[in-house]
């Protein structure tokens, strides 16, 4: 096992890790390629598409809050609770980016 960690190291920025995003997003996009969509649910997407900038801004600012005001859901190791903590940074960061772009001055930002 050495000389695989040697030659791929595990890590947020590590050769495979790479790959395996790139991959993914590959293979995501043939597919919806593939999908006809309805036009109430691409104006669903879209307006969750141009939220995603405003996600990758706050995103860390609700993991920080969680870890201050709430440190056991944050510690506890439990594959459950590293799904809600998931779920909920991620639909309040949709929520907060989707009200900040309605924001004039921040709007640019979000």
């Amino acid at each position: 096992q050495k000389w695989l960690f040697a030659l791929l190291p595990p890590g947020y920025i590590s050769v495979s890790t790479t790959l395996s995003t790139v991959l993914l997003f590959v293979s995501v996009i043939d597919l919806c390629a593939r999908v006809d969509i309805r036009d109430r649910t691409a104006g669903l997407i879209r307006a969750l598409g141009q939220a995603t900038f405003g996600v990758f801004l706050f995103h860390l600012v609700v993991v920080a809050v969680i870890q201050r005001w709430l440190p056991e859901f944050y510690a506890d190791p439990r594959p459950v609770a590293k799904m809600g903590m998931f779920t909920v940074v991620v639909v309040v960061s949709f929520v907060v980016s989707m009200l900040a772009a309605r924001v004039p001055g921040v709007r640019r930002l979000f």
